[in-house]
Protein backbone atom coordinates (compact mmCIF):
# COMPACT_ATOMS: atom_id res chain seq x y z
CA UNK A 1 0.00 0.00 0.00
CA UNK A 2 1.03 3.76 -0.12
CA UNK A 3 3.20 3.45 3.60
CA UNK A 4 5.35 0.74 1.60
CA UNK A 5 5.85 2.67 -1.76
CA UNK A 6 8.21 5.51 -2.60
CA UNK A 7 6.29 9.00 -2.86
CA UNK A 8 7.59 9.22 -6.20
CA UNK A 9 6.56 5.87 -7.64
CA UNK A 10 2.53 6.60 -5.85
CA UNK A 11 2.46 9.36 -7.72
CA UNK A 12 3.67 8.29 -11.23
CA UNK A 13 0.89 5.25 -10.53
CA UNK A 14 -1.65 8.06 -9.90
CA UNK A 15 -0.98 9.70 -13.00
CA UNK A 16 -1.36 6.59 -15.07
CA UNK A 17 -4.65 5.63 -13.21
CA UNK A 18 -5.60 9.04 -14.11
CA UNK A 19 -5.04 8.41 -17.91
CA UNK A 20 -5.83 4.94 -18.04
CA UNK A 21 -9.48 5.73 -16.47
CA UNK A 22 -10.00 9.17 -19.34
CA UNK A 23 -9.30 6.65 -21.90
CA UNK A 24 -11.27 3.45 -20.44
CA UNK A 25 -14.32 6.29 -20.08
CA UNK A 26 -13.79 7.56 -23.78
CA UNK A 27 -13.74 3.80 -25.22
CA UNK A 28 -16.86 3.17 -22.78
CA UNK A 29 -18.62 6.22 -24.73
CA UNK A 30 -17.29 5.03 -28.23
CA UNK A 31 -18.74 1.63 -27.79
CA UNK A 32 -15.46 -0.06 -27.20
CA UNK A 33 -16.26 -1.85 -24.30
CA UNK A 34 -14.04 -5.02 -24.17
CA UNK A 35 -10.80 -2.72 -24.90
CA UNK A 36 -11.82 -0.60 -21.94
CA UNK A 37 -12.52 -3.80 -19.63
CA UNK A 38 -8.79 -4.96 -20.91
CA UNK A 39 -7.26 -2.12 -20.31
CA UNK A 40 -8.89 -1.93 -16.78
CA UNK A 41 -7.52 -5.39 -16.21
CA UNK A 42 -4.00 -4.17 -16.38
CA UNK A 43 -4.38 -1.30 -14.21
CA UNK A 44 -5.61 -3.50 -11.41
CA UNK A 45 -1.93 -3.88 -9.81
CA UNK A 46 -1.21 0.16 -10.32
CA UNK A 47 -4.51 0.76 -8.20
CA UNK A 48 -3.55 -1.57 -5.85
CA UNK A 49 -0.08 0.69 -5.43
CA UNK A 50 -1.87 3.70 -5.01
CA UNK A 51 -4.31 2.10 -1.90
CA UNK A 52 -7.99 2.54 -1.20
CA UNK A 53 -8.62 6.03 -3.54
CA UNK A 54 -6.94 3.98 -6.91
CA UNK A 55 -8.63 0.38 -5.58
CA UNK A 56 -11.73 2.81 -5.53
CA UNK A 57 -11.60 4.43 -8.48
CA UNK A 58 -10.68 1.52 -10.73
CA UNK A 59 -13.74 -0.53 -9.54
CA UNK A 60 -15.71 2.62 -9.64
CA UNK A 61 -14.67 2.69 -13.64
CA UNK A 62 -15.45 -1.18 -13.98
CA UNK A 63 -18.57 -0.88 -12.74
CA UNK A 64 -19.80 1.87 -14.75
CA UNK A 65 -18.08 0.07 -17.70
CA UNK A 66 -20.34 -3.49 -17.40
CA UNK A 67 -23.61 -1.14 -16.88
CA UNK A 68 -22.91 0.71 -20.37
CA UNK A 69 -21.94 -2.31 -21.58
CA UNK A 70 -25.25 -3.65 -20.14
CA UNK A 71 -27.45 -1.28 -21.29
CA UNK A 72 -26.51 -0.21 -25.12
CA UNK A 73 -24.16 -3.75 -25.59
CA UNK A 74 -27.28 -6.28 -24.18
CA UNK A 75 -24.77 -8.23 -22.12
CA UNK A 76 -25.43 -9.65 -18.48
CA UNK A 77 -22.98 -8.10 -16.63
CA UNK A 78 -25.05 -7.58 -13.17
CA UNK A 79 -23.02 -9.80 -10.91
CA UNK A 80 -19.49 -8.52 -12.43
CA UNK A 81 -20.57 -5.00 -11.87
CA UNK A 82 -22.79 -5.27 -8.81
CA UNK A 83 -19.12 -7.03 -7.21
CA UNK A 84 -17.18 -4.02 -8.98
CA UNK A 85 -18.89 -1.61 -7.06
CA UNK A 86 -19.40 -3.31 -4.22
CA UNK A 87 -15.58 -3.42 -3.71
CA UNK A 88 -15.22 0.16 -4.77
CA UNK A 89 -17.64 1.45 -1.76
CA UNK A 90 -16.01 0.39 1.46
CA UNK A 91 -12.17 1.65 -0.49
CA UNK A 92 -14.06 5.21 -1.11
CA UNK A 93 -15.39 5.66 2.72
CA UNK A 94 -11.61 5.17 3.72
CA UNK A 95 -10.68 7.95 1.87
CA UNK A 96 -13.61 10.74 2.70
CA UNK A 97 -13.55 11.84 -0.78
CA UNK A 98 -17.13 13.37 -1.43
CA UNK A 99 -17.10 13.65 -4.93
CA UNK A 100 -15.60 9.49 -5.28
CA UNK A 101 -18.72 8.87 -3.10
CA UNK A 102 -21.58 10.22 -4.84
CA UNK A 103 -20.29 8.84 -7.96
CA UNK A 104 -19.80 5.43 -6.50
CA UNK A 105 -23.91 5.86 -5.52
CA UNK A 106 -24.94 7.25 -8.68
CA UNK A 107 -23.34 3.96 -10.38
CA UNK A 108 -24.84 2.28 -8.15
CA UNK A 109 -28.49 3.48 -8.71
CA UNK A 110 -27.67 3.09 -12.70
CA UNK A 111 -26.91 -0.59 -12.08
CA UNK A 112 -30.58 -0.81 -10.09
CA UNK A 113 -32.06 1.39 -12.97
CA UNK A 114 -30.60 -0.95 -15.62
CA UNK A 115 -31.93 -4.46 -14.44
CA UNK A 116 -35.22 -2.68 -13.98
CA UNK A 117 -34.96 -2.20 -17.70
CA UNK A 118 -33.70 -5.59 -18.46
CA UNK A 119 -36.06 -7.76 -16.25
CA UNK A 120 -39.77 -5.98 -17.88
CA UNK A 121 -39.78 -2.75 -15.24
CA UNK A 122 -41.90 -5.28 -13.38
CA UNK A 123 -41.21 -3.64 -9.99
CA UNK A 124 -39.38 -0.76 -8.45
CA UNK A 125 -36.01 -0.84 -7.29
CA UNK A 126 -36.51 -0.01 -3.69
CA UNK A 127 -32.59 1.08 -3.57
CA UNK A 128 -32.84 2.87 -6.59
CA UNK A 129 -33.93 6.59 -5.44
CA UNK A 130 -32.46 6.49 -2.38
CA UNK A 131 -28.82 5.90 -3.78
CA UNK A 132 -29.50 8.37 -6.52
CA UNK A 133 -30.62 11.31 -3.68
CA UNK A 134 -27.79 10.01 -1.64
CA UNK A 135 -25.49 10.41 -4.66
CA UNK A 136 -26.71 13.95 -5.10
CA UNK A 137 -26.02 14.81 -1.79
CA UNK A 138 -22.23 13.68 -1.51
CA UNK A 139 -21.64 16.04 -4.73
CA UNK A 140 -23.42 18.94 -3.82
CA UNK A 141 -21.05 18.78 -0.48
CA UNK A 142 -18.11 18.35 -2.98
CA UNK A 143 -19.09 21.02 -5.04
CA UNK A 144 -18.92 18.44 -8.14
CA UNK A 145 -21.09 20.29 -10.77
CA UNK A 146 -20.84 17.68 -13.97
CA UNK A 147 -21.50 14.76 -10.80
CA UNK A 148 -24.49 17.35 -9.40
CA UNK A 149 -25.74 17.75 -12.89
CA UNK A 150 -25.69 13.41 -13.13
CA UNK A 151 -27.52 13.06 -9.90
CA UNK A 152 -30.60 15.38 -10.97
CA UNK A 153 -30.61 13.82 -14.17
CA UNK A 154 -30.67 10.27 -12.48
CA UNK A 155 -33.10 11.38 -9.95
CA UNK A 156 -35.58 12.27 -13.04
CA UNK A 157 -35.02 9.07 -14.31
CA UNK A 158 -36.89 7.28 -11.05
CA UNK A 159 -39.79 9.95 -11.63
CA UNK A 160 -40.13 10.09 -14.95
CA UNK A 161 -39.53 6.57 -16.01
CA UNK A 162 -40.32 3.85 -13.18
CA UNK A 163 -43.49 6.44 -11.69
CA UNK A 164 -43.93 7.83 -14.87
CA UNK A 165 -44.45 11.16 -13.37
CA UNK A 166 -43.52 13.43 -15.60
CA UNK A 167 -44.23 16.55 -13.78
CA UNK A 168 -41.89 15.66 -10.97
CA UNK A 169 -39.53 14.50 -13.63
CA UNK A 170 -39.27 17.68 -15.51
CA UNK A 171 -37.75 19.77 -12.95
CA UNK A 172 -35.00 17.33 -12.41
CA UNK A 173 -34.16 17.27 -16.04
CA UNK A 174 -33.99 20.77 -16.79
CA UNK A 175 -32.04 21.52 -14.03
CA UNK A 176 -29.42 18.70 -15.03
CA UNK A 177 -29.64 20.13 -18.81
CA UNK A 178 -28.90 23.38 -17.19
CA UNK A 179 -26.22 23.06 -15.32
CA UNK A 180 -24.45 20.39 -18.32
CA UNK A 181 -24.85 22.95 -20.50
CA UNK A 182 -22.97 25.93 -18.65
CA UNK A 183 -20.36 23.12 -17.79
CA UNK A 184 -19.68 21.83 -21.71
CA UNK A 185 -21.10 18.21 -20.40
CA UNK A 186 -22.76 17.21 -23.68
CA UNK A 187 -23.38 13.66 -22.73
CA UNK A 188 -25.07 14.87 -19.48
CA UNK A 189 -26.67 17.40 -21.43
CA UNK A 190 -27.55 14.86 -24.28
CA UNK A 191 -29.52 12.58 -21.72
CA UNK A 192 -31.30 15.14 -20.14
CA UNK A 193 -32.53 16.90 -23.08
CA UNK A 194 -33.85 13.51 -24.64
CA UNK A 195 -35.71 12.88 -20.96
CA UNK A 196 -37.33 16.44 -21.59
CA UNK A 197 -38.59 15.82 -24.96
CA UNK A 198 -40.20 12.66 -23.54
CA UNK A 199 -42.19 14.63 -20.86
CA UNK A 200 -42.86 16.86 -23.46
CA UNK A 201 -44.31 14.00 -25.59
CA UNK A 202 -46.10 12.68 -22.63
CA UNK A 203 -47.81 16.26 -22.46
CA UNK A 204 -49.11 16.24 -26.07
CA UNK A 205 -46.54 18.61 -27.20
CA UNK A 206 -44.94 16.32 -30.34
CA UNK A 207 -42.80 19.67 -32.16
CA UNK A 208 -41.18 20.14 -28.79
CA UNK A 209 -40.31 16.58 -28.22
CA UNK A 210 -38.77 15.55 -31.92
CA UNK A 211 -36.65 19.10 -31.50
CA UNK A 212 -35.71 17.60 -28.09
CA UNK A 213 -35.11 14.43 -29.40
CA UNK A 214 -32.99 16.02 -32.23
CA UNK A 215 -30.61 17.98 -30.04
CA UNK A 216 -29.71 15.16 -28.26
CA UNK A 217 -28.74 13.48 -31.58
CA UNK A 218 -26.72 16.30 -32.21
CA UNK A 219 -25.14 16.61 -28.84
CA UNK A 220 -24.12 12.84 -28.56
CA UNK A 221 -22.81 13.47 -32.19
CA UNK A 222 -20.66 15.86 -30.98
CA UNK A 223 -19.40 13.98 -27.98
CA UNK A 224 -18.61 10.99 -30.13
CA UNK A 225 -21.21 8.92 -27.79
CA UNK A 226 -21.40 6.37 -30.74
CA UNK A 227 -23.77 3.50 -28.96
CA UNK A 228 -26.04 6.99 -27.94
CA UNK A 229 -26.34 7.74 -31.11
CA UNK A 230 -27.22 4.58 -32.57
CA UNK A 231 -30.07 4.66 -29.69
CA UNK A 232 -30.73 8.56 -30.49
CA UNK A 233 -31.62 7.40 -34.53
CA UNK A 234 -33.75 4.58 -33.48
CA UNK A 235 -35.81 6.92 -31.53
CA UNK A 236 -35.90 9.88 -34.03
CA UNK A 237 -37.09 6.77 -36.66
CA UNK A 238 -39.57 5.58 -34.24
CA UNK A 239 -40.94 9.23 -33.77
CA UNK A 240 -41.27 10.55 -38.30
Amino acid sequence: MTNSIPSDLVNRSQQLLTEAIVLADAWRHAGRWMDAQTLLIGMEPVAHDIGPAGMSRHALTVGRLLTDYATFGGADTLAERDAALATALPYAEQTDDDALLGAIWDAKGMSLHTAYLDTGRTAEPADELPAFERSLAYRQQANDQAGIAESLFHVGLVYGVIRDDHKRALPYFQQSYALAQAIEDDIIASYAIRHIGFAHYANGDVAAARANVAESLHLREAAGFIPGVAMALGLASASC
